[in-house]
């Protein structure tokens, strides 16, 4: 949307918000008359801060087409409702055509009885301040003509006085199965017949739980009173004896685990329009992982559909032409404009963004033009739009929710490890001409994805995802991450549960080994929704959000082999559109839209932006108290060497085989200390492996004195890093999965706060480029004797070395140089220890003098000695001291 759209949303909301209509006069003439004469409708209308006046004369209740009668010269097929139009236009307006009134604020409309056929017909007034934006605001008056032969009797109903919720909700609202539940509802009169119940949006047979009934020609699960519609107020169902209130148990035995949306709507004999709310049921999984909580949401901005929302590593959030800096409390609007549909900060300090749509080129077949925005202050000025353009040669134009000339860009880019950039994209092929079910004239769609290799310039088609006959529209939206051990995945979107013609609408999932190059076939997640989300957060968690009905959350322990957990963080059915970013250890934002969002505070509905923060905890983290028994269920052998130290092995996927590491844990560790311990992860160097520095009694005793968890593990002559030329050496991928099972089996801190990473010579580039690759894991670096920037052809042969075969070419290898690297470190505490005689001393002071240009904060310090195991025994009491000072001060 743009910024103009927004501008003018906000402006119209705010009007709205202190608007009101009230029709304070209402008569029809003449009451009596011969069926083929007129009667006017007369309307007074007092209206305050409406910019936009009209009024609606249609039928109150759905009729059949073929029993509408003359006048109502549009009639519309889903409502089936009819109306008095001017044209096309049903929103009749204050002097307008078919206003006989010449006043302000006054309407007097003539309705012809010619051609009605005998009977009773119920029909409304509605003053409205539509077609404009905004909040809803209107009045209704209602009325009856009965025709009787060739009389007409008109009968004014009076003002209706509609029931209304005081209280609505489910008790507990999350259940184990076959626990009880009870929805109590109280209204504010006790003048009503009952409450309608029933499923959220179309369901098939298969998804309606035990007790409710299904209605196979509207596609609708329910629960009523036998013979009717309705649980009526001391009916069969309703166990409470008062008037104007219930009590529906609800039994959910046999019902499967997952998510029930429902719509409840209170019927009060008054008529009037009904009061709707909307509530969502928890049947908890027994392969639930997490312990969830939702917090109540708040207001970010006018809208119905969230965008992908970014966080930078300074903890700057970007959503379209907006950002915040305090995790999505405030919100600022960017004078430059958007940053597109979905930003991706990238490695080299720059944020890149692209619009939704693309055009055609005149003139050059299977080519389009797109917009691409750019940011190089952390998203507080934006430039653009800059051209981009699209090579998809078998890309054709189609008709999806609107029409679409060219391929659709689906909100996420990748960065690959080489620099280029992959994105994700959706739209139709020639040869995608199978209709969908709903709409004839809408093919099936398929996801794709573009590769770009210079900086989003320009974008060629590399591979399908996923194309095929699924859903109610194929696959579309949706969102791609890079995984910790290397791969792609991607979750996709099939459809809406909002189409009667179908009710199985997965949201689909994908993996890529190449890079993007090859897919695997879709598989079901187990859940249906709109416009999926994906996050990988920064324990290895896997985090998706979905909605339509509402607002969803469902979590992955494993990579996305299976999904639990699935939380509801708001219940308003439309539009369901999701993003979630990461904001601290264990808590999720989401952005999600809403249509008609009702305030619970006001009672006013809406349509806005909201946002709401998930908290997540794994259950039962470091609950047993033998650590060799988690390690050993985890799949590990652990030794015990004494004096709190372990040795490991176990099988990592990202090896292929089994890898050894080392830890310590401090003395009087206690697996289920309320505080978590620090963590530090320390990376031997080269020619030296997990246990030198344990089998040395000085660092030996350094580390042993430590109050933190301290991590050795065993990279071999790997440099630490996913090998670019030998496909066996995924040491960066190792170490994820490695602390990934520490995260699992000891009671190790999740906040970056407290977690360090460093190690010296190979370990200090490699603990450098990990810290680089994956920002939010750790706040504390230090490098002993660290060799982060090679080859450079200005240092004199005895201070450089040579590229090992490992890392690649010197190409490949420059996408490696930690010094490249360095904007990454923003934020960090760093520590550079050197030594006056070693050789890696101008590698350290090039990587400060690129931090000081940088404006980022960091230590050196310069020991006498060289590049030897000598200076590394004699470094590390300093740098325990140092990781000691930054992680013990912080609460955890």
């Amino acid at each position: 949307m743009s910024f103009q759209c927004i501008t003018s949303l906000c402006s119209l909301a705010m009007l709205a918000q202190g608007a009101t209509i009230r029709i304070d006069s209402f008569s029809l003439e003449p009451r009596a008359l011969k069926l083929g004469e007129a009667f006017d409708v007369r309307v007074s209308v007092d209206a305050k801060d409406v910019p936009v006046l009209s009024c609606v004369l249609r039928t109150t209740d759905p009729v059949p087409k073929e029993s509408v009668p003359p006048p109502f010269s549009y009639y519309h097929g889903q409502r089936r409702l009819a109306f008095v139009a001017d044209g096309q236009d049903v929103h009749l307006r204050d002097n307008g055509r078919l206003d006989l009134d010449p006043g302000e604020k006054r309407f007097r409309f003539r309705v012809e009885t010619k051609g009605w056929k005998p009977g009773r017909y119920g029909l409304s007034v509605l003053a409205h301040n539509r077609p404009g934006g905004g909040a809803h605001v209107v009045d209704e008056r209602r009325f009856v003509v009965l025709v009787e032969a060739d009389r007409v009797r008109l009968e004014d109903l009076g003002r209706l006085s509609p029931a209304r919720f005081v209280r609505c909700e489910l008790t507990p609202a999350i259940v184990d199965p076959g626990q009880r539940c009870e929805l109590r509802i109280e209204a504010a009169t006790e003048a009503i017949d009952g409450v309608q119940i029933r499923q959220t949006y179309y369901v098939a047979r298969e998804h309606v739980p035990p007790g409710f009934s299904y209605d196979a020609t509207k596609r609708m699960g329910y629960l009523a009173d036998a013979g009717t519609d309705l649980v009526r107020d001391n009916g069969a169902i309703d166990a409470n004896p008062a008037q104007g209130r219930l009590d529906v148990p609800l039994d959910t035995t046999g019902w499967k685990p997952g998510l029930y949306h429902v719509e409840i709507t209170l019927r009060g004999t008054g008529g009037g329009k009904a009061d709707v709310r909307n509530l969502a049921l928890t049947i908890r999984s027994p392969n639930d992982r997490f312990d969830v909580q939702v917090s109540p949401s708040w207001r970010m901005c006018a809208g119905t559909h969230a965008e992908r929302m970014t966080r930078l590593t300074d903890g700057t959030l970007l959503h379209v032409d907006l950002f915040s800096t305090d995790d999505g409390r405030t919100w600022l609007k960017r004078p430059s404009g958007t940053i597109g549909a979905g930003a991706e900060p990238l490695r080299d300090g720059r944020v890149i963004g692209m619009a939704y749509r693309t055009l055609p080129v005149e003139g050059r077949e299977g080519w389009y033009r797109g917009q691409r925005y750019e940011s190089l202050d952390h998203g507080r000025t934006v430039t653009g739009p800059l051209e981009a353009e699209f090579h998809v040669p078998e890309a054709k134009a189609a008709h999806g929710h609107a029409f679409h000339p060219g391929p659709l860009y689906m909100r996420s880019i990748v960065e690959r490890k080489d620099g280029s950039l992959l994105a994700l994209m959706a739209g139709w092929f020639k040869s995608d001409t199978t209709p969908c079910p709903h709409n004839p004239k809408r093919p099936y769609s398929r996801t794709y994805v573009c590769e770009s290799s210079d900086g989003g310039k320009t974008w060629r088609y590399v591979s399908t995802i996923g194309y095929d006959h699924i859903g109610s529209e194929g696959y579309n939206e949706g969102a791609m991450v890079a995984l910790p051990d290397g791969r792609l995945m991607a979750v996709l979107r099939t459809g809406s549960m909002r189409d009667p013609k179908c009710q199985d609408n997965p949201i689909m999932q994908s993996y890529s080994e190449d890079g993007g190059r090859t897919w695997s076939k879709p598989t079901r997640t187990g859940a249906a929704g709109a416009f999926p989300d994906l996050l990988v957060l920064s324990d290895g968690t896997l985090a998706a959000s979905y909605g339509r009905p509402g607002a969803c959350l469902m979590l992955s322990a494993d990579l996305g082999k299976t999904w639990t957990d699935h939380t509801v963080v708001d219940t308003t059915p439309y539009s369901g559109y999701t993003t979630i970013v990461e904001i601290g250890p264990g808590e999720i934002l989401m952005a999600f839209g809403t249509r008609d969002y009702l305030d619970p505070g006001t009672g006013k509905r809406d349509s806005q932006i909201r946002l709401a923060t998930i908290r997540y905890q794994r259950r039962g983290r470091a609950s047993g108290a033998d650590v060799l028994d988690r390690f050993r269920h985890a799949g590990a052998t652990l030794a015990d060497l004494g004096g709190g130290f372990y040795e490991g092995e176990m099988r990592f996927d990202a090896l292929g085989g089994r890898e050894k590491f080392a830890l310590h844990l401090p003395e009087g560790y206690a697996p289920k200390r309320q505080e978590p311990y620090p963590l530090i992860v320390f990376l031997h160097g080269a020619g030296r492996h997990h246990l030198t520095l344990v089998d040395m009694a000085p660092s030996r005793e350094v580390l042993k004195r430590s109050p933190c968890v301290v991590l050795l593990p065993n990279g071999r002559g790997s440099w630490w890093v996913d090998s670019p030329v030998d496909p066996a050496s995924r040491y960066q991928s190792y170490l994820r999965e490695l602390m990934r099972v520490v995260g699992e089996c000891l009671n190790v801190s999740p906040d970056p706060a407290r977690r360090g990473i460093g190690g010296w010579s190979m370990g200090g580039f490699g603990s450098a480029n990990y810290l680089a690759d994956h920002p939010k894991q750790f706040d504390t670096w230090v490098g002993i004797v660290a060799l982060l920037d090679f080859p450079n052809p200005t240092y004199p042969p005895e201070h450089n070395h040579a590229v090992p075969a490992v890392l690649g070419s010197v190409d490949d290898w420059a996408k490696l140089n930690p010094i490249a690297k360095a904007e990454a470190f923003r934020g960090k505490q760093i520590l550079l220890l050197t030594a006056d005689r070693a050789f890696d001393r101008k590698m350290n002071e090039a990587f400060a003098g690129k931090l000081h240009s940088l404006g980022i904060d960091h230590d050196v310090r310069t020991l006498n000695g060289g590049h030897t195991i000598d200076v590394v025994q004699s470094a590390l009491p300093q740098a325990m001291d140092f990781f000691h000072d930054h992680l013990m001060r912080c609460p955890g």
